[in-house]
C-alpha cells in the first residue's frame, strides 16, 4: 500500500487491540530470435473458476483458508520494492461493454479499467491511459492492454489481452468469470490477477541478464499466470516453465522460473515417484540461474521450496532470507517464509512478516486471511475483527463466510458458533451435523472423551484440535500417532486450544520426532509457547536431553516464576 497512488490502505496499530486496516475513501512454438509472435497456441490458461454454489461444504472453505500457504495460493508479486529495475510502460485502453443497454455490463467494464490502472500503478508499472479503445498506439508505450466485459449464462465475464507495441500480436489473453449472484467487487478481484501476472513477467523482463524478446515474454506471461498452482495444476505450471526454459536457456529468469515450478510440484506432491528427481532438477536449474545472474533472488527461493514442507527449516529459511535480500518486494517469498515460521511455532515473527506482505498486496485475500488468523492467535479474537472487515472487500462471499465461521468456531462461545452455523447455507449434512454435535458436547459441564461419530470424516488436524479443546488429551495423542507427517499437523500444534496438549510430557518427545526440537535447539529460535508463564517445563533444558541422548532428559517440572 505504501507505493499505491492514491493510497489504498494502511495498517495502524491500535493500543490494546491489535492492528486495523484503514481504507481511505479514494480507495473505494516460439524462439528467442524475435520472429513474428503468434497468439500463444492454446493461449494462457483461461481463468474459468466460477464460484462454487453456496451449497459447497463449509469445511472446505475453512480448510482451504487455513492451508492456503500449502497450495501456494498466496503467490503474488504486487509490489516492486525499492531499487527494482525500471519496468516497461503499458498502455491501458477502456474495457468494452459487449452488451449495449446492459447497465451491469457497462458498470463492470468501466470499473475494471479503473481497477486495472490502479493495480498496475501500485505495482510500479508505468501506465499510459488510452482515451478510446481504437486510439492510435502511444509511441512511448511498450505494450497495450485491452479488454471487454460480457455475460455468459449466469456469469459475468472479463476478457483481457496484452499486445505488443504495434498491436499486431497477442502476447497473452485471459478470461475471468464471476457468478451473477455474487458480483460484488468483481473488478477489484480480477484486476490483481492481471496485475500479478503482468508484474511477474515485466519485472522478470526488466531484471533479465539479457534482452527478452516478445516471443519469450509471451512464454513468460503464460508461466507467470500458472505459477500459483493447486496440487492438481502443478504439472501445467511445470510444462509452461519448461517451454520457457527451452526457448531461452541463457536467461537466468527462465532457469529460475523452471526451478520454481519443479520445486513446487515436488513440494506439493511429495509422495509421487518423481518428487525427489524434481527437487534435484530444481536445485540444478537454480544453480544455473545463479551462474547466469548471481543477483537472481528467485533462484534462492526455488532452492528453499525444493526442500518441501515440515522439514529442513534452517536451510529453507537461509535461502528465503537470501532471496528476500536480493529481490525485495517479491511477496511470494514472504508468503512461504510466513508458512515456515508457522510450522516451527514462531507465530509473532510470522505475523510481523505477514504484516509487510499484506501491506504490499492490498487486494490479495490470501495475505489478509493469514494475517487475520495470526492476529487472532497472537493478540486475540477481537484484534482480528477490523481485518475481517477488510477481507470482505477482497474475498468471495463464500471465503468470507468460511473465515468468519473459523474464527467463531474456535474463538467464540459454542453457543455463538452454533447460531452462526444455523444461518450458514451448507449442503454437507454430515459435516454440519459433526459441528453441531461437537458444539453441543463442548457446552456440557462435564468433560467428554472422543468425538461424535458424525466427525469421523473431518480432516485430521481439526479432529486433533477438537479433542484437545474438549479435554481429551489422550485421544488427541492417539490421533496424531496414527497421522502421516504433514505441515497442517505442525500448524495445529500452536493454536490456543492445544495449550494442555503442549503441556503434556509427551509433547517435546513428539516434537523431537518431527525434527522440531533439533531446529529449536540448534538455531536458538524458540517457539512462542516456550515463553508461556504456566508451561510445566523448561524448553531448552528438555531439548538438550532430547538432542543429545547421552544426557538425561530432565523431569518435566514447573518452571520457576
Amino acid at each position: 500500500a505504501r507505493s499505491h497512488t492514491p493510497e489504498l490502505f494502511h495498517i495502524e496499530t491500535v493500543r490494546g487491540v491489535g492492528y486495523s486496516l484503514v481504507v481511505p475513501p479514494s480507495a473505494e512454438r516460439l524462439s528467442e530470435d524475435g520472429a513474428g509472435v503468434e497468439r500463444p497456441s492454446g493461449g494462457s490458461r483461461p481463468d474459468t473458476t466460477r464460484p462454487k454454489p453456496r451449497l459447497a461444504p463449509v469445511v472446505l472453505a475453512l480448510l482451504v483458508i487455513v492451508a492456503a500457504g500449502l497450495a501456494f495460493a498466496g503467490w503474488r508479486t504486487l509490489h516492486a520494492g525499492t531499487g527494482a529495475p525500471p519496468i516497461a510502460r503499458v498502455e491501458v485502453a477502456p474495457f468494452r461493454a459487449l452488451r449495449a443497454g446492459d447497465p451491469d455490463v457497462t458498470r463492470v467494464s468501466q470499473a475494471t479499467r479503473d481497477a486495472v490502472i490502479r493495480v498496475l500503478r501500485g505495482t510500479d508499472i508505468p501506465v499510459v491511459e488510452a482515451r478510446t479503445t481504437g486510439a492510435d498506439a502511444t509511441s512511448d508505450a511498450d505494450f497495450h492492454l485491452r479488454g471487454a466485459v460480457d455475460r455468459d449464462g449466469d456469469a459475468m465475464v472479463i476478457n483481457a489481452q496484452l499486445l505488443d507495441r504495434d498491436r499486431r500480436n497477442v502476447l497473452w489473453s485471459g478470461r475471468f468469470e464471476r457468478s451473477l449472484s455474487t458480483p460484488a467487487r468483481f473488478p477489484d478481484q480480477a484486476a490483481p490477477r492481471i496485475g500479478d501476472m503482468l508484474h511477474c513477467a515485466l519485472r522478470s523482463r526488466a531484471a533479465s541478464n539479457r534482452p527478452m524478446t516478445d516471443a519469450v515474454l509471451s512464454l513468460m506471461l503464460q508461466a507467470c499466470e500458472l505459477r500459483r498452482p493447486e496440487p492438481q495444476d502443478a504439472p501445467q505450471f511445470l510444462a509452461a516453465a519448461e517451454r520457457l526454459r527451452d526457448a531461452a536457456p541463457q536467461l537466468s529468469v527462465a532457469q529460475s522460473m523452471y526451478a520454481t515450478a519443479a520445486a513446487a510440484k515436488s513440494a506439493l506432491s511429495p509422495d509421487t515417484p518423481d518428487a525427489a528427481a524434481l527437487a534435484t532438477a530444481a536445485r540444478a536449474a537454480a544453480g544455473r540461474a545463479l551462474q547466469l545472474d548471481s543477483t537472481n533472488g528467485e533462484a534462492y527461493f526455488a532452492i528453499g521450496i525444493s526442500y518441501g514442507f515440515d522439514r529442513a527449516w534452517a536451510a529453507r529459511e537461509a535461502n528465503f532470507l537470501r532471496a528476500e535480500a536480493l529481490s525485495q518486494g517479491f511477496n511470494i517469498m514472504g508468503d512461504i517464509h510466513v508458512r515456515l515460521l508457522r510450522e516451527v511455532g514462531r507465530l509473532r515473527d510470522a505475523r510481523e512478516l505477514n504484516l509487510h506482505t499484506a501491506a504490499d498486496d492490498p487486494f490479495g485475500s490470501d495475505q489478509v486471511s493469514t494475517l487475520i488468523l495470526l492476529t487472532a492467535l497472537t493478540d486475540g479474537r477481537e484484534a482480528a475483527e477490523p481485518l475481517l472487515q477488510r477481507f470482505r472487500l477482497v474475498a468471495s462471499p463464500e471465503d468470507t463466510d468460511g473465515l468468519r465461521f473459523n474464527l467463531t468456531f474456535w474463538w467464540d462461545s459454542p453457543e455463538a458458533a452454533r447460531a452462526l452455523l444455523a444461518t450458514t447455507d451448507n449442503g454437507s449434512v454430515g459435516l454440519k451435523s459433526c459441528f453441531e454435535d461437537y458444539l453441543v458436547e463442548v457446552e456440557r459441564p462435564s468433560p467428554h472423551r472422543g468425538l461424535p461419530d458424525s466427525c469421523r470424516m473431518l480432516q485430521l488436524d481439526w479432529r486433533i484440535r477438537m479433542l484437545a479443546r474438549e479435554g481429551d488429551i489422550d485421544g488427541a495423542y492417539r490421533e496424531i500417532a496414527q497421522a502421516p507427517r504433514g505441515s497442517s499437523l505442525l500448524l495445529a500444534l500452536y493454536y490456543p486450544e492445544m495449550r494442555a496438549f503442549r503441556a503434556d510430557p509427551r509433547f517435546m518427545p513428539l516434537a523431537a520426532r518431527y525434527g522440531l526440537v533439533d531446529y529449536w535447539a540448534r538455531s536458538g529460535r524458540w517457539p512462542d509457547f516456550c515463553t508461556e508463564s504456566d508451561r510445566p517445563y523448561d524448553c531448552a533444558a528438555v531439548a538438550r536431553g532430547l538432542v543429545d541422548p547421552s544426557r538425561p532428559t530432565p523431569d518435566l517440572k514447573p518452571v520457576p516464576r
